[in-house]
């Protein structure tokens, strides 16, 4: 049975930083069964190999592939990047035919999370980076925004157009406390977490309760010189309070009607989830 590379395309607020970073941590360079894939890497994330990650290089790219025969063929890899949940069919069908030339089989894991939360956690996010948000919109106009792009259902079945690749779906909301664990009990492989510090306090969110100070906050200072400085400075300080304040606040970036609606579509897209895919819950 020939050894497999997992492909993760994690979308951002799924848990997929913490499984990144620990990943690189523990399993780069490893004696592991599963390695942390060597190629087309930034930092400790495979953006490069990703055809609409900014300084995408298609010549590496291929290099890259080319070099997957290479690799020791009594382990199996990890290849993680929040850009794969929207690379382009061509790029996915070339670097699926690649892997599976090199002698290895294909399995796509996912992580879903119903579209209320993913959506207010990513609000709160690009609040939190200045990037992302246009100016003064409100939680309704950015879920009427990215939706469409948050609902994973074409994304899955893009990467899993080739019958010989396995897709895997781990339920986040059913999973969220021991997901990191999960992930990694699933690939077989014993990761000492105590001696990881990577999943800790890793992407900390704002409390919805800042949104309007920090609006207040950028137009205000919008024009100043220092202004990414001082705004740098500004939300590590609401980082701090939102860290030992989160377990009291009661506000959610999206009317009740609009959060309804996000529970049923995300309710109905699960349930077609477990019909066609293996789900982990």
């Amino acid at each position: 049975m020939s050894k497999k590379i997992y492909i993760h395309p994690g979308m951002g607020k799924t848990g997929t930083s913490a499984i990144q970073k620990v990943a690189f941590e523990a399993l780069f360079n490893s004696n592991e069964s599963l390695e942390y894939f060597p190629y087309g890497l930034k930092g400790d994330v495979h953006n490069l190999l990703s055809d609409n990650y900014p300084s995408f290089n298609k010549d590496d790219f291929v290099s890259n592939c080319n070099k997957i025969s290479q690799l020791d063929h009594a382990k199996s890899y990890l290849i993680s990047s929040e850009f794969l949940c929207y690379a382009s069919d061509d790029h996915i069908e070339f670097l699926i035919s690649s892997i599976k030339s090199a002698g290895f089989s294909v399995e796509i894991l996912f992580v879903v999370r119903a579209y209320s939360n993913l959506i207010h956690s990513s609000y709160l996010q690009a609040l939190k980076t200045g990037y992302g948000l246009k100016h003064g919109e409100s939680g309704d106009a950015y879920y009427d925004r990215n939706i469409s792009s948050v609902r994973l259902g074409r994304s899955i079945k893009r990467w899993g157009n080739d019958p010989d690749v396995e897709i895997t779906i781990f339920n986040y909301d059913s999973i969220k406390n021991d997901l990191i664990q999960c992930f990694f009990d699933y690939l077989g492989v014993n990761i000492d977490f105590n001696s990881v510090n990577a999943a800790k306090d890793v992407n900390e969110s704002l409390l919805p309760e800042f949104i309007s100070l920090i609006a207040n906050f950028d137009e205000v200072n919008l024009n100043d010189k220092n202004y990414f400085e001082r705004r740098s400075i500004f939300i590590g300080n609401l980082l701090a309070i939102s860290k030992e304040a989160k377990p009291y606040s009661k506000l959610n970036v999206l009317s009740k009607s609009k959060s309804e609606i996000a529970c049923q579509l995300y309710k109905r897209d699960l349930e077609e989830f477990k019909v066609m895919y293996k789900v982990i819950e």
